[in-house]
């Protein structure tokens, strides 16, 4: 409620002084103008008015019967039927009137307001949403206005985006460096290189150099909030790989942040911590996979001449999410590209396979349980459904360019 309330607060008090200040200023020209005529002269008025408003109009008659108009201390010509001197009064006076009228009441609130919507524009956008991954500085926190409880609570926003894994993302233009990057490292062998040798060779070192994934290696001041989720196997030909994710947004004039798994978690020649990371607790609903696809505004699924997607259990889950969280039935969340598969055989998750055997432990022992404690879908229908998209024939390739509202994160 207290950004709603600052600004009221700040218009009524404002408004309040306008009035009072704008107020006084026709009494302020009644004042010095008495002073000016001195109590001499105001024994020989006969006729003198003076109206709260932009058109006070002081005259008098002198004892010969001159006619006069007083400007404050100045006194005019002497008038007969009194237009002159009235005019030029009454100009003067509507002209300084509403300057100070304008300066006064309008520029302080125009001032105020423009003041507060830079400094609340820039507070959202350090605070991060939705439109980009900013962190806040306690400076930035405390020229606001919210305080150091504010402060404190901006911080821990900040350093939850480190932890978040759906801020683990990169751009295109980073993933097409890691691919020159790779083949610099590998020269002749770079035609033949997988995910796996990759990671190998540039990933894990990096990592456990700098103790964090490589998104945020190469996003170290400010970590990237994913739009597409990709969705893919390691088995398949790096360059081919990347060749397949920038083809649909060749075209798009804003690129988005991809989220990929070898990028996005910390690897490690440690087998057990990269378990630590995929396999969190007993649910895979709490794996960094399920909570990254959980914010993306679109999957892409890079299928591949080398392996069957369907036959590798991460992939079956995050099509299978993808399809619950509503992706699949979204026009144009769901982008697949690559070879179209020819096997057309249905989908059995029972027969995919992992990388680490615990983690498909976990993924059906997971949808047996919601199969059996919310009324969850059941094995059956999980085929069907990834079968479904097995065949989906939509070959994506974007050709428009990409807005803003592309990237939104509802």
């Amino acid at each position: 409620m207290a950004p709603f309330a600052t600004p009221a607060f700040l218009a009524l008090a404002t408004a309040t002084g306008i009035f009072r200040v704008a107020g006084s200023v026709p009494a302020l020209l009644r004042v010095r103008t008495s002073r000016a005529l001195g109590a001499n002269t105001f024994s020989t008025i006969q006729a003198f008015e003076i109206v709260t408003n932009a058109s006070c109009r002081p005259m008098w008659t002198d004892q010969k019967g001159k006619g006069y108009c007083q400007l404050l201390s100045q006194k005019c010509q002497p008038f007969h039927l009194g237009m002159d001197c009235w005019d030029q009064y009454e100009m003067i006076d509507r002209g300084w009137h509403k300057a100070a009228t304008f300066a006064v009441g309008i520029v302080p609130p125009v001032v105020l307001l423009l003041a507060y919507i830079v400094a609340s524009c820039r507070s959202q956008w350090k605070r991060g949403a939705a439109q980009n991954g900013h962190l806040v500085s306690d400076s930035d926190v405390a020229s606001d206005g919210s305080g150091s409880d504010s402060s404190t609570e901006s911080g821990e926003c900040a350093q939850n985006h480190w932890e978040d894994p759906a801020w683990a993302a990169i751009t295109m233009q980073q993933l097409l460096d890691l691919h020159q990057k790779a083949r610099q490292e590998f020269q002749d062998e770079f035609p033949n290189i997988t995910m796996h040798h990759v990671n190998a060779r540039i990933l894990q070192p990096l990592c456990e150099k700098h103790g964090k994934c490589y998104a945020h290696i190469v996003n170290a001041e400010e970590p990237l909030l994913l739009n597409v989720f990709v969705s893919h196997a390691w088995q398949e030909g790096f360059d081919e790989f990347v060749q397949y994710v920038a083809s649909p947004f060749r075209h798009w004039s804003l690129q988005p942040n991809l989220w990929i798994c070898a990028t996005a978690l910390i690897q490690s020649r440690d087998a057990s911590k990269v378990s630590a990371q995929v396999g969190v607790g007993e649910h895979p609903e709490a794996a960094p996979f399920t909570r990254a696809l959980l914010r993306a505004g679109r999957l892409l699924v890079v299928r591949n001449q080398a392996v069957n997607l369907f036959e590798r259990i991460w992939c079956c889950w995050e099509l299978f999410k993808a399809y619950e969280i509503g992706l699949v039935a979204t026009p144009g969340a769901l982008m697949i590209t690559g070879p179209a598969d020819t096997n057309m055989a249905p989908v059995k998750i029972q027969q995919a396979l992992a990388s680490d055997p615990e983690d498909k432990k976990r993924i059906m022992r997971h949808i047996h349980q919601m199969a059996r404690d919310r009324n969850g879908p059941s094995i059956e229908q999980i085929n069907q459904t990834l079968t479904h998209i097995k065949f989906f024939r939509q070959e994506v390739v974007f050709s428009h360019s990409a807005t803003a509202s592309d990237f939104s994160d509802d």
